[in-house]
Order: C-alpha cells, then sequence, then structure tokens
C-alpha cells in the first residue's frame, strides 16, 4: 500500500516570492529582511498563588532590519536631499509582498526610519552588505489588494 501525500500548501512562499518597496520603488539589492512585533502581556496576581487575570501592555515592533547591498544603500542615498544621512529621512512605509496562491498579501512597516548607516568589508568579499535597522510604529500584517 502506498502512502498518500498530501500537499496542503501548494507552492509555498519562499524568498524569490518577496518584493520589496522603500521610498516608492521597488528594491532589489538586498539580501535579508526580518521584522517582528509583540504585545506585551502579563498575568496579574490577587490573593493565592494563581492569577486572577492577565493584563496587556504596550505594543511593540522589533528587530526591524534590511541586509542591503551597497549600490542599493548608494541609490537609497539618492532619494533623500543632498548632505542628509539615511537617518535624517522622514519616516516612510516599507512594504514587503508576498504572492500566496495568485494573492498578493502586504506586510506594512508604518513610519519607518532609518537607524543607523556604514560598510565593512574584508580581503576576499565579492560584496559589501550593510544590515539597517528601522524604527518602526507598527506592522499591518497580511494586507490584501
Amino acid at each position: 500500500m502506498q502512502p498518500t501525500i498530501i500537499n496542503r500548501f501548494g507552492k509555498i512562499v519562499g524568498w524569490n516570492n518577496i518584493t520589496l518597496r522603500l521610498y516608492g520603488r521597488d528594491v532589489e539589492a538586498f539580501n535579508e529582511i526580518e521584522y517582528h512585533d509583540k504585545q506585551n502581556m502579563a498575568n496579574e496576581y490577587g490573593g493565592g498563588k494563581y492569577p486572577i487575570g492577565q493584563s496587556e501592555g504596550n505594543y511593540e515592533t522589533e528587530n526591524c532590519s534590511i541586509s542591503f547591498y551597497s549600490e542599493e544603500l548608494i541609490a537609497l542615498q539618492k532619494s533623500i536631499p543632498p548632505g542628509k544621512r539615511i537617518m535624517d529621512a522622514p519616516p516612510a512605509e516599507v512594504i514587503v509582498m508576498y504572492d500566496y496562491n495568485g494573492v498578493i498579501y502586504k506586510d506594512i512597516w508604518r513610519s519607518s526610519r532609518p537607524m543607523n548607516n556604514g560598510r565593512a568589508a574584508k580581503n576576499s568579499d565579492g560584496k559589501i552588505v550593510t544590515k539597517i535597522d528601522f524604527l518602526v510604529s507598527h506592522i499591518d500584517w497580511s494586507v490584501q489588494n
């Protein structure tokens, strides 16, 4: 008897399905992206050893970053006024789009601002990649077109 293999999800979303848009243009020269958010929560105690309820604190984004090739950082630098640093750029949306089963989904980083810049290279490196951290107010997940 042959086992039945069920492909529940079809084609899995992967790196080749991502489109990244920043400052009104599609970004091509990046090789890593990461973003998370969390809702702070806590158990609250009264009499006895078990919680009597739960509370919610502030919402936070964390580890929102993109690793850019130098060529892309140069292009981003050109998209802001001369003499300014990328950290001086006004807050903008970072849009991460991906296709899942024919539907385009967007994760949108709201009020995003680059927090750092730099370059590092060493002998035998064939590329220069810089990880840029972003300050993000909040993330809208899986927004459909």
